[in-house]
């Protein structure tokens, strides 16, 4: 079954990382802790570059295609059983070329699911996250924790499994939101978005809209 498979992943990943170039010393070194009944680790990288010089952000997107057009490195990157990632993008000087060089490490650690997302606003109306969009002072509050976005918009929050996870989403003293979400199963991708001064949520996974914002659409693939 689904369970038995991803343990039989999770176990052949562990077996094999050193073969695939996996190490979980660095990791740990990073400051990621390995916790709980299941625990594993995945990693991507990829680089490139030229003899002219780089800009960074189109270099970014470009290891990104790259990693996600490579059958082994998509894998990595949907491979159900990771919760958490870890992502530097570097550039500089290797092999005479000017170069950035991208590494992704994913990993499963303790029992907490995510809620998780970037809050953004979607000055190109193309419905989708780009470079400098980010949008900071949106307060995410879930699980009995909160944070506030930062200038590039990212957040993420650990809870207890459930599938009426409840969270507020505020501006300052203001409340844009409330909605239950299902974690019980897996993360849970929740965006907020502003494109011409109206507010939307993008979610991954089903949910209720209690008060606020009543405009959401669904991402990703499962049966929502």
């Amino acid at each position: 079954d689904a369970v038995m498979d991803g343990k039989s992943a999770i176990r052949w990943i562990r077996s094999n990382a050193r073969r695939l170039g996996i190490d979980p010393a660095r990791i740990t070194a990073a400051g990621y802790d390995f916790t709980g009944p299941y625990q594993t680790y995945g990693e991507n990288l990829a680089y490139g570059g030229n003899t002219a010089g780089i800009d960074l952000n189109v270099q970014a997107e470009i290891r990104y295609d790259n990693l996600f057009l490579s059958a082994g490195h998509r894998k990595n990157t949907l491979n159900e059983p990771f919760r958490e990632v870890g992502i530097a993008h570097e550039q500089g000087m290797y092999n005479q070329f000017h170069a950035s060089m991208l590494t992704e490490n994913f990993a499963t650690s303790g029992t907490e699911h995510f809620v998780t997302g970037v809050a953004y606003n979607d000055a190109n109306n193309n419905d989708f996250y780009g470079i400098g969009e980010g949008r900071s002072g949106i307060t995410i509050q879930a699980g009995g924790q909160s944070v506030t976005t930062p200038g590039a918009g990212g957040y993420g929050l650990g809870v207890t499994p459930d599938a009426d996870t409840a969270v507020t989403i505020r501006q300052g003293g203001t409340t844009l939101a409330t909605l239950d979400i299902d974690t019980a199963s897996q993360n849970a991708k929740l965006d907020v978005i502003n494109t011409n001064g109206q507010w939307e949520l993008a979610l991954s996974a089903s949910a209720d809209l209690a008060s606020g914002i009543g405009r959401a659409r669904l991402l990703g693939k499962d049966n929502l």
